[in-house]
């Protein structure tokens, strides 16, 4: 009973946390380091090294023809875990090979000039680790978690109106047999939200032959579980934070697109 009670509870962490953490994934430079030099977006920086917070969902306009960045460059076989490094290399050689400069005199290729647009674009916010970070964030992701019910039932408490019932002493068969429901229902939505983690050693979900310190340190990781989830809001860019004429003019383009 107190697992399945620890269990409900820890799965909320992951969207409570998301909200209040900035921190990006270890593996991706933090906004405005040498890594993110030279990108589309670096003349974005503040004096301080840092994107001012001015980005609402402008990068939502910027990807508005609905298509995925990655797939775009090409790296949709390794997605959100595609090094800085990958994604340059991949725009460099897809930006060479539809550059309309290579079109022929007089001629007009729509699809070569919208796809040189597509790598553009996608090169932008994933070159940018703030833009990316965003992006990542919101792409379709299941986050439900199990009710109090479903935790109950599933280690073969009974659930009315008065919550659930006491959990019967169990051993044997019967405590397998209830591992094996709590398992099934929890062990996925852990495995899911184990992406957002700052810390990339996420602790299995373990078995029966779990210690005891090992089941401590799990809960503990996920009650203070530290996510670098974003979850944009819908206001407007200010202008007036913009660290740069280019800067400026991009945020006023894409205020127009969040007021249409």
């Amino acid at each position: 009973a107190k697992l399945a009670e620890q269990q409900a509870s820890s799965t909320a962490a992951p969207k409570k946390s998301a909200r209040s953490s900035r921190t990006p994934p270890p593996s991706r430079p933090a906004p405005g380091s040498a890594s993110s030099a030279g990108g589309p977006s670096a003349s974005g920086s503040s004096a301080g090294g840092q994107h001012p917070p001015v980005y609402g969902t402008s990068f939502r306009s910027i990807i508005k023809d609905d298509f995925d960045l990655y797939e775009v460059l090409e790296l949709g076989h390794v997605g959100e875990l595609a090094t800085p490094d990958e994604v340059r290399k991949a725009y460099r050689r897809l930006a060479l090979k539809y550059h309309p400069d290579k079109l022929a005199p007089g001629s007009d290729d729509v699809d070569i000039t919208k796809k040189f647009r597509q790598i553009n674009e996608a090169f932008q916010v994933l070159s940018d680790p703030f833009l990316r970070r965003q992006y990542d964030s919101v792409q379709p992701f299941d986050d439900r978690v199990p009710t109090e019910r479903q935790a109950a039932e599933s280690v073969g408490m009974v659930f009315d109106d008065n919550g659930p019932s006491a959990c019967p002493d169990m051993e044997g068969p019967a405590l397998a047999k209830a591992w094996d429901g709590f398992s099934r229902l929890f062990d996925g939505v852990f495995r899911r939200n184990a992406r957002w983690s700052v810390d990339r050693a996420v602790p299995p979900l373990g078995d029966l032959a779990t210690t005891r310190e090992d089941v401590e340190a799990f809960y503990s990781f996920w009650r203070t579980f530290r996510s670098w989830r974003e979850f944009p809001s819908d206001e407007e860019l200010n202008v007036e934070q913009a660290s740069s004429r280019d800067e400026r003019r991009w945020m006023e383009r894409q205020n127009i697109r969040i007021r249409a």
